[in-house]
């Protein structure tokens, strides 16, 4: 496996041919991402999940032609799990977690597809285990090649947040919400994940509007988000983090405006147009980062 944390979780990976395309894939809509180019402005676009996925991605196809795939995964088809990091190499350590998790999810362990990933902390005595249904990406797979797309890498959305700001010394906590799932809250050093923790109940927290956020919600965030920055502190023994970002549809700017007045470091709101596309792009960062290196 490879070292970086992004690619520690390959699903899928294969050689690149044409242009690249950076993917997220919600619950409900998938978000296409195509980099600026000399003679061409960026392209950014979003398809309901209608049908099978040789359906989706034959509508992604005909508008962009052939291309390989970087494709960022929401936890609506994935779960990722704490586990004890077993003694033995990266292969022995994926047999070992294959029959650690069985139990505790509700796939045949026949059926189970796992990869993990380490903290970029050092001696952390768990890893993330990430698994997903095999049938079920088999299919995803399965119907990008029927449309002649390449699938080149395919990840989740907790490494993806590694390429949302550029590389630091000082560690950095992002959060981050795709409507209707759980935040995310995910520190960031030098390129690495260093923590992630999803909190619930802010399912619809893009849907307040700006004068309701000052009556609870801000307040609410800002205690989970103390909460995050205590255990990275105490129970991790890391320096505070130096700045927070909020990567949140709706009223976004609003919510760092309250949520910083409770905060030393500076809490600043992600500039995008959705976050769907912004995970997209962090899909195609990686793949960059990765050309560059």
């Amino acid at each position: 496996m490879n070292n970086t944390v992004f690619n520690r979780l390959a699903f899928w990976k294969k050689r690149r041919e044409g242009k690249v395309l950076g993917v997220y894939i919600a619950p409900d809509r998938v978000w296409v991402h195509q980099a600026a180019a000399e003679d061409q402005a960026a392209v950014e676009m979003e398809f309901a999940i209608e049908g099978d996925w040789e359906d989706i991605f034959g509508k992604v196809a005909k508008e962009f032609g052939h291309a390989s795939l970087r494709i960022v995964l929401a936890p609506h088809w994935y779960q990722l799990l704490p586990v004890d990091r077993p003694d033995g190499d990266d292969n022995e350590v994926a047999n070992s977690l294959l029959w650690a998790v069985k139990d505790m999810v509700n796939i045949p362990v026949q059926n189970l597809h796992l990869d993990f990933f380490d903290s970029c902390l050092p001696n952390q005595p768990k890893v993330s285990v990430v698994v997903m249904d095999k049938s079920e990406l088999q299919k995803l797979v399965h119907g990008a090649i029927d449309s002649h797309l390449t699938i080149e890498g395919i990840s989740i959305e907790e490494l993806a947040m590694c390429h949302a700001t550029p590389k630091n010394e000082q560690a950095k906590l992002i959060i981050s919400h795709y409507a209707g799932q759980d935040l995310l809250f995910t520190v960031i050093r030098d390129g690495g994940l260093c923590m992630h923790r999803r909190v619930r109940g802010f399912t619809d927290i893009h849907a307040i509007s700006e004068q309701d956020l000052a009556y609870g919600a801000a307040d609410n965030l800002s205690l989970e988000l103390q909460r995050s920055m205590d255990y990275f502190e105490s129970q991790l023994r890391q320096a505070p983090v130096s700045a927070v970002d909020i990567l949140i549809d709706g009223a976004n700017e609003a919510l760092a405006k309250l949520v910083g007045a409770n905060f030393n470091q500076p809490v600043s709101a992600v500039p995008h147009t959705s976050v769907g596309i912004s995970f997209a792009d962090c899909a195609y960062q990686e793949w960059q980062q990765e050309e560059q290196a």
